[in-house]
């Protein structure tokens, strides 16, 4: 095998030795990144411990649960106008140049909505955007309009159509597995600017004059005069701290979102088993890529006595 290797090296031009070993320069090495990246991602899902949302820490974690739509919010994918809870799809055109046949993607949009995660101790958003999702769902399909008028299903073959669609699709109440960067937004979060808090319900106030009067014109003189205004001031400022007090002791919103830094974010319908074996099954393969492309170029190199 290695000697009619040796033969093929040597009897090739200098253009495809030379095409040959840039191909191997640069696939080698995206092999053993992508080597490296499987792994990490396997030994990340292996390390991280699963958290109830209701205990979750604020950082990177590891939730499951139920998926589903956000109320009176749905979801819903564009190429089969099917209730969902994220989405994806890609539209392919066939093109033909020199008698052969390809398929060039002309659109291709994936969900950005936001959609609710539940377990037994409560809910989190989760925001898709820039997540690596494995989807439950996957159609292909044929047509001959850039948009689909027929769902998957309807016939329509490859040979007598001029595009192909595919779609992904994750369902209602699917059972899901997020990684990813947990944080609880509080009402009490942003700026409080009692001043201006209170100024703002003072004018709402003025807005209804009768009302004010009747509110606060202890003399019936049919104006505000200034110790009745100062009251009225000293209203708006409990009610204003009252409603501070109200948004600080509320309940968060849990929110799971793409990290802002390197770590990943996924988003999956399969088990933590099933998502760890595929990712170990892409390192070995990609280790293997790997060491025949280490292995193939430095016999070419060799054989020719570059190295």
């Amino acid at each position: 095998m290695i000697e009619f290797a040796i033969d093929l090296i040597l009897s090739a031009d200098q253009n495809e030795y030379y095409f040959f070993c840039a191909v191997l320069g640069v696939a080698t090495p995206w092999s053993l990144y992508a080597f490296i990246r499987n792994s990490g991602k396997a030994r990340l899902i292996e390390d991280t411990p699963t958290s109830l949302i209701r205990s979750a820490s604020q950082g990177f974690v590891e939730l499951e649960g139920q998926a589903s739509q956000l109320e009176n919010l749905p979801i819903i994918a564009p190429l089969t106008n099917t209730q969902c809870i994220w989405w994806h799809f890609i539209i392919e055109k066939k093109v033909v140049r020199d008698k052969k046949t390809h398929w060039q993607v002309v659109e291709t949009k994936t969900s950005d909505s936001l959609f609710m995660l539940e377990d037994e101790t409560g809910g989190c958003l989760i925001d898709p955007e820039g997540a690596e999702v494995h989807p439950s769902v996957k159609k292909q399909w044929y047509g001959r309009s850039r948009w689909p008028s027929k769902g998957p299903g309807a016939g329509g073959f490859s040979m007598f159509s001029s595009y192909r669609y595919h779609e992904h699709l994750i369902k209602p109440d699917e059972h899901i597995y997020a990684l990813g960067l947990f944080r609880t937004q509080r009402a009490s979060d942003g700026h409080f600017d009692e001043g201006s808090e209170v100024s703002a319900l003072m004018r709402e106030w003025k807005q209804d004059h009768d009302r004010l009067l009747k509110r606060f014109d202890v003399d019936n003189n049919g104006e505000i005069d200034s110790r009745e205004w100062e009251a009225a001031r000293r209203v708006a400022l409990k009610r204003v701290r009252e409603a501070q007090l109200e948004r600080a002791i509320a309940p968060g919103l849990h929110i799971l979102s793409k990290p802002a830094n390197e770590k990943d974010f996924i988003i999956s319908t399969k088990s933590q088993e099933e998502i760890t074996r595929r990712y170990r099954w892409k390192s070995g393969a990609m280790l293997l890529v790997f060491l025949t492309g280490i292995g193939s170029l430095t016999l070419m190199l060799t054989t020719r006595g570059l190295i």
